[in-house]
């Protein structure tokens, strides 16, 4: 394994090497833009700046920042900065008002408790923000950078609908100040914000996923009847409720939303996966045993009683059977996938109650066993990561947000779940992809 990691480190550092003027002179070019941008504009750079020092840094790195600005910028279905912009002034409008019925800050059960004041300068009317876990928030730009690899990819290369792949990188944009809201703040709204972008962004990938199968409601929604709206159509109602409605306003509005939990969205996509590779009474065994560590007995039934049947009867009906070998690259694919997603979940308090994975030797060694997690998923699912220069970056763990070489060694890990989460996501997301190519009776070599 330490050889495989050098000759990564090594192709890294030739393609650091080989295109670092290129990436200079794209840099400067974007960075003359960016300088040329209003202040609104720079509203999300200002946060990612403030946080920087926050945790110790001159500044957010600013190469970092500037393909990020490019990707989003050459977004053309939506505004992706727009959203971005909009929901970080909500979040510390939000902050700053310190709602009485919701107030800032208060939230004791939380491993890391290290209220934090923001730094001033940068940003207006912050004064009165504090942020109660520092690195379980600005760890969320990990989630940020899961578009980086996404935008490097030629759209004609994707099987999935394009509209997927647009609403993909909204939902990664919405997810890194949703779940920054919750760390920030310990915040009622904060919460729900956390849990609506984790539902919306599991439900595009799972929907996305099926979506060349007709509509069943079984398999699109989990329930018996179709629900008002599809994922797509959610994904844009969230970003106009960003971008438009008073902060003080979201609470009430995301109480009105319909959206499947995560749990039966990655459950769904699993489900999928199985019945594709596996035969039926195989699929849900390896589903029942998997199924038992993350899902309640009722949705597990759910699955097992509905899903997998209407799943196999549609299957059979639109004649997708993928031959052996395609089956065995989906498989390997799938199992890359969920080492990654594993790895993470291992250090998400809410999934692991055991303390251990808490202690300060175990944080600081999960920090740096992460780049080796990372390639050896990467050899199993055949997702190289080599193709995108800041993608390389986020496997091998450098440089990914501010602060991250002071937040392992610390009785707390949400950071690691984070990140890992990031990286984990981009995986699955090809795996979906992937999927689509199975059902429209493609090949996986």
């Amino acid at each position: 394994m330490s050889k495989v990691y050098i000759l990564y480190l090594f192709i890294l550092l030739s393609f650091s090497i080989t295109n670092g003027k290129f990436l200079q002179k794209q840099n400067r070019r974007i960075m003359q833009n960016s300088q040329n941008s209003t202040q609104s504009e720079n509203y999300t750079k200002s946060v990612f700046d403030t946080f920087a020092i926050m945790q110790g840094e001159k500044e957010f790195d600013s190469s970092v920042w500037d393909a990020l600005f490019k990707c989003m910028k050459t977004e053309t279905e939506v505004d992706l900065l727009n959203i971005s912009n909009k929901a970080w002034e909500g979040l510390l409008a939000y902050g700053q008002s310190n709602v009485t019925s919701d107030p800032w800050g208060v939230r004791f059960e939380w491993k890391e408790n290290n209220i934090t004041k923001l730094p001033q300068g940068l940003l207006p009317n912050i004064d009165k923000v504090v942020i109660s876990e520092p690195c379980a928030t600005v760890s969320n730009i990990a989630f940020l950078r899961t578009i980086l690899p996404i935008c490097s990819i030629d759209l004609s290369k994707w099987s999935i609908p394009l509209e997927y792949v647009s609403a993909f990188k909204s939902v990664f944009v919405m997810e890194s100040v949703s779940s920054s809201f919750l760390h920030a703040s310990g915040t009622h709204l904060g919460q729900n914000m956390d849990e609506l972008g984790e539902d919306l962004f599991s439900w595009t990938m799972h929907q996305a996923s099926v979506s060349s199968l007709p509509y069943d409601s079984i398999i699109y929604d989990f329930q018996s009847t179709k629900l008002l709206n599809n994922s797509l159509v959610m994904v844009k109602t969230v970003a106009n409720m960003m971008v438009s409605d008073s902060v003080f306003d979201w609470l009430s509005t995301i109480n009105t939303f319909k959206i499947p939990e995560i749990h039966k969205n990655i459950g769904g996509i699993l489900a999928t996966v199985f019945m594709l590779t596996l035969k039926d009474e195989d699929a849900k065994y390896i589903f029942i045993e998997i199924g038992q560590l993350l899902l309640s007995q009722d949705v597990l039934n759910f699955f097992i009683n509905n899903y997998m049947p209407t799943l196999r009867k549609v299957l059979d009906k639109q004649s997708i059977k993928p031959n052996s070998l395609t089956k065995i690259i989906l498989a390997k694919k799938c199992i890359g996938t969920l080492i990654k997603l594993l790895y993470g979940i291992l250090f998400q308090e809410s999934f692991i109650k055991s303390d251990f994975f808490q202690k300060p030797i175990v944080t600081q060694l999960g920090n740096i066993l992460m780049p080796f997690i990372n390639l050896f998923s990467n050899l199993v699912s055949g997702y190289g990561h080599f193709s995108e220069y800041y993608d390389i970056m986020q496997q091998l763990s450098i440089n990914v947000y501010p602060g991250r070489y002071k937040c392992g060694g610390h009785n707390f890990s949400h950071f690691i779940w984070h990140e890992q989460m990031g990286n984990g996501l981009v995986d699955l997301f090809y795996l979906v992809d992937d999927v689509d190519r199975v059902m429209k009776g493609q090949n996986l070599y």
